[in-house]
Parts: structure tokens; sequence; C-alpha cells
């Protein structure tokens, strides 16, 4: 013979439209015209999850904590596309409908990954861009002559070794071409000079082997001959008649 309300709350415990208390409880004396108040269930709370990629942690935890949910646990990765400190994923993804308790797990950037730039100076250059590649680095060779070092071998790097650079940066070196060749030019029937003036521009050193006093000033052969490659710098000695 009491009359009763009804109110509507969330309960983790009960279902669905079960009474999860009344007030006066279950057993208490009232007036018999009292009025009972029940308290139905309508289910565990659920909260739709934000998205809180690219976000910092607290920037993320605020977002979290305004949806009604928590910020759980914080990993960190290094991330090529992700600022350090911001957001690289959630353990839940965004709109997604969970109890209101649930704590949203996040990863944290730690930025691009660093690299240590290997020693490369006398690798072959087979062996320089492997090692480059498998770091995730980028190499980027280019090429000169060398008197010294033999064609193939790494002569130097701009890059400096044990240098810090991140995945995908590129790692400048250089690589012989051993030693400049130049052709020898054709001298033989000039005059002294003109020879001499021909080899020397071509960046040769002269060297005269005379012959008979060379009373003609005529070139009658050269060592090595016209035509020929041979390391720029190199002593042509040319026969004088």
């Amino acid at each position: 013979g009491l009359t009763f309300t009804v109110e509507e709350e969330f309960s983790d415990d009960v279902a669905t439209g079960s009474v999860t208390r009344s007030d006066p409880e279950g057993g208490a004396p009232v007036h018999k015209r009292a009025e009972v108040s029940l308290h139905v269930s309508k289910g565990v709370d659920m909260k739709n999850v934000p998205d809180v990629t690219g976000k910092t942690q607290d920037d993320a935890k605020k977002a979290l904590t305004d949806a009604g949910l928590a910020l759980g646990a914080i990993t960190d990765a290094y991330s090529e596309d992700v600022p350090q400190g911001q957001v690289i994923s959630q353990s839940v993804p965004s709109g997604t409908s969970v109890p209101h308790d649930t704590a949203i797990d996040v990863v944290l950037s730690k930025g691009r990954e660093p690299r240590t730039v290997p020693t490369l100076t006398g690798k072959g250059a087979s062996a320089a861009k492997s090692s480059i590649e498998a770091l995730g680095l980028v190499a980027s060779p280019t090429e000169a002559y060398s008197d010294t070092v033999p064609e193939g071998q790494v002569i130097s790097q701009q890059t400096r070794e044990g240098s810090t650079v991140y995945r995908g940066d590129s790692v400048s070196y250089t690589v012989s071409k051993g030693p400049e060749m130049v052709t020898v030019p054709d001298v033989v029937g000039l005059q002294r000079q003109e020879a001499h003036d021909k080899l020397e521009g071509a960046g040769f050193t002269v060297q005269e082997d005379l012959i008979l006093g060379g009373f003609f000033n005529t070139v009658r052969s050269s060592d090595p001959a016209g035509g020929s490659k041979v390391k720029k710098g190199s002593t042509v000695t040319i026969s004088v008649v």
C-alpha cells in the first residue's frame, strides 16, 4: 500500500532494469502513506573513447578525463612521423564505447631514432653502402681521383664518423676513382719548345734526351708515346734531334 517513485542510475553490478536500492531500505518501518524511492539500474556507464593521438601527455589525460575515462599505462617508442612527447597510439581506438572505469594506455613518441655514423674511410664502396643502409640511413657517395687510395675505396667521409644522425638521413662520403689518367699529346715532329708547351700544358713534366746535341730542335719520339694514357703529372721524355 505504499507509493513510490523511480530514478535511474548507472550500476556496474546490477543488470539493466533491476532495482539497485530503495530509500528507505527494505525492512525499515515507515508511515502507511510514505513514499519509497526506487533506484533502477541503467546498466554500466559506457563512455566513448576520444582520439588522443598527436596530443601531449597532459592534453591526452585531460581529454580522457573530460570523457569520463582515465589515462592508463604510458610507454614510449621512437617515431619517424610523430614529434617527441606526442601520443603515437592508444590501446583502445577512438569512438569505441567502453565502461567508465576503463583506463586507456598510450604510447608516447621519443622522436626520431638516433643512429651513429660508422667509420667508412678505407672501406670498399659496396661495404660502405651496405653498412650505411643497414642502419636505415641513405648512402650519398661522390667520386674523386686519388693517387694514394685505390679505385673503389672510400677516401674520406663528409658526414663525420661517430656523429649522431637519424633514420632516413643521408651520409656523404667520397669514393676513389684511382689516379687521374691523361692522354699524352703527340709531339713528334714538333719543335722543342712547342713540344714542351704542349706537354706541360697537359700537366706533364718534360725531360729531354738530346741526340747529337739536338741540333735541329725537332722531336723525334716521346716516352710514353703520344696517345698513351698515363697518370696525370707523369714525366714524358722527348728525344730531340
